[in-house]
């Protein structure tokens, strides 16, 4: 009995335990969205992120190591000591400083994609791994990248058919195009289907015979991708056949703009008819304007004589100008002499102001002359005053000779 009860303590015990570790590391949920629509303008795209939630406790978290995986490629990982790692293909698309949390075990397990690419489609995997336990969990992602070209429309054949068609250019993946005709799908339209090599998006273009080309229909275009919420959808009435449009091509945009084009029609004609309106009111007017104009005739003939009366007078004023204009030419010769002589008084001045000038020039050589020889009287000063001194004693020596002649002379 006590080894019965032994046996069931260290059952439970063990139990215990691995009930322990089993709820020390779970991921609760991959955040993983089912599809992504690439933007073809930059400015309104949407971040795409993936994010992993997972509880885990301290005391179990040794030897800590976060991975991400594309269709079972390791393409990330991260340690919580060391700086997030991207390899592969993903390098350089992954914003390794982004976080949602600071917590210490969850910082960097969230992903931010940087201009995600179109085969980035494929399975995500979360994979969390301490030294006792290892956990996972994948979701899909379906990149989706949005046509350049949707159109549906009819095309009337000269052979008396017409062909529905719709179109949806550079879409990926490959979607699913189906025709509707009075809100019901077409099972026997057929398909064209075409991948770029360059670029992998496609081109599909669905087409179907009206068996009663004579009947009014309501058109309708659905396109879908398969395991999204991503969906395009158009329509457009079709009118029974006109045998003025065989061999027209008629879309569902053109039928939009010819009923534009006939409410304009209407407009024109209403106010082509508001115009005649105007016209008839003004037509009394237009009459008695008529009956002004005749009389502004009359007035004008009048101001025709008038003028021609003053032409002639003018024309005797420009007699007697050109008379003026003779007796001007006659005094000419008398200016032009004086001119003349004019001329050669101006030259005679200024002949004498070059002489003047010459003379100017000799006056001031003179006076540079006068001052060289000032200074050279200057400087004899001296030696005239020290032969006038010499002069002088010679003078007494000859009177004191005079004197002692004249004593011998007595003598």
């Amino acid at each position: 009995m006590d080894k019965q009860r032994g046996l069931i303590f260290k059952t439970g015990l063990i139990l215990l335990f691995l009930l322990q570790v089993i709820t020390a590391l779970q991921i609760t949920k991959v955040r993983v969205p089912s599809s992504y629509s690439i933007s073809r303008n930059e400015s309104e795209s949407k971040p795409l992120i993936l994010g992993c939630d997972y509880d885990i406790e301290d005391d179990v978290s040794k030897g800590f190591v976060l991975k991400w995986k594309h269709n079972d490629l390791q393409f990330y990982q991260w340690i919580p000591s060391r700086n997030p790692i991207v390899f592969s293909s993903f390098k350089g698309h992954i914003d390794v400083d982004y976080y949602e949390s600071d917590d210490r075990l969850h910082k960097h397990s969230v992903l931010k994609f940087i201009n995600p690419m179109a085969n980035y489609t494929g399975n995500y995997t979360c994979q969390v791994s301490t030294f006792d336990e290892l956990v996972s969990s994948t979701a899909h992602l379906q990149i989706i990248v949005p046509e350049t070209d949707f159109s549906l429309g009819f095309q009337r054949e000269t052979n008396g058919s017409t062909v529905v068609f719709c179109n949806v250019g550079e879409i990926y993946p490959l979607p699913d195009v189906a025709l509707r005709i009075d809100d019901e799908k077409v099972s026997d339209a057929v398909a064209f289907e075409q991948m770029q090599e360059y670029t992998g998006y496609y081109n599909v273009s669905v087409q179907y015979i009206l068996p009663d080309p004579d009947k009014n229909l309501q058109l309708q275009c659905d396109v879908t991708i398969p395991a999204t919420d991503y969906s395009l959808h158009t329509s457009m009435p079709y009118q029974g056949k006109l045998p003025s449009e065989e061999g027209k091509i008629i879309t569902n945009e053109e039928n939009t703009i010819t009923n534009e084009e006939q409410t304009i029609a209407n407009e024109e004609q209403t106010i082509a008819n508001e115009e005649q309106t105007i016209v008839n009111e003004e037509k009394p007017i237009f009459v008695e304007e008529t009956t002004i104009f005749v009389e502004e005739t009359t007035i004008s003939d009048e101001e025709k004589t008038i003028l021609n009366e003053e032409k002639t007078l003018s024309d005797e004023e420009k007699t007697i100008l050109n008379e003026e204009k003779n007796k001007l030419n006659e005094e000419n010769p008398i200016f032009v002499k004086e001119k003349t002589i004019s001329d050669e008084e101006k030259t005679i001045l200024n002949e004498d102001k070059t002489i003047t000038n010459e003379e100017k020039t000799i006056a001031n050589e003179e006076k540079t002359i006068l001052n060289e020889e000032k200074t050279i009287l200057n400087e004899e000063k001296p030696i005239f005053v020290q032969e006038k001194t010499i002069s002088d004693e010679e003078k007494t020596i000859l009177n004191e000779e005079k004197t002692l002649s004249d004593e011998e002379k007595s003598i």
